[in-house]
């Protein structure tokens, strides 16, 4: 028997990894929306460069690219490509009225907004199971795995119920 793994094996291997560091980075962007947040804050309050605003809003353009990069060559899901290329896209046009904000009150008006929608989706794209993690078990089945075994009838949204048992004919 042959203990080394075969290229089935490796490619799923890969594959996992490359997920994973797809969703690292898909938490760095969040972690580094929220530090984003923080230093606009600073600025708008005195005691902080926008500059440094400026720079990590950039770095994080540069990282959503490559997300989005990596998920558009996976095509594992249309869901799964869209969202990060949704992002980058998003996050493109942040930067641009970032910079134009300077000088235009509308675009210093929508940079806030578009900044808060980029968080959320970033937030969702870095909380996503990958296709090839274990899905859970449903909130229902969670709740009703103690009744299985007891002679109580349990199912998950999943299976449908069974039919109930035709009542006996009384006198």
């Amino acid at each position: 028997m042959n203990d080394f793994p075969g290229p089935a094996s490796a490619a799923a291997s890969s594959a996992r990894l490359v997920w994973r560091l797809q969703r690292a980075a898909a938490q760095l962007i969040v972690a580094l929306i929220l530090i984003q947040a923080f230093l606009a804050g600073r600025f708008l309050f005195g005691g902080w460069s926008i500059q440094v605003h400026g720079v990590i809003g950039n770095a994080i353009l540069a990282l959503a690219a490559a997300v989005a990069l990596v998920a558009v060559l996976r095509r594992t899901s249309l869901i799964a490509v869209l969202t990060p290329v949704a992002l980058a896209l998003l996050l493109a046009a942040q930067i641009g009225l970032g910079y134009s904000g300077r000088t235009s009150l509308g675009a210093r008006a929508w940079h806030i907004p578009s900044g808060v929608l980029s968080f959320g989706i970033a937030v969702y794209l870095a909380t996503q199971r990958g296709a090839d993690s274990p899905s859970p078990p449903s909130r229902y089945a969670r709740r009703l795995s103690p009744l299985k075994g007891r002679g109580l009838r349990c199912f998950t949204p999943s299976s449908p119920p069974r039919p109930a048992p035709a009542a006996a004919a009384g006198p």
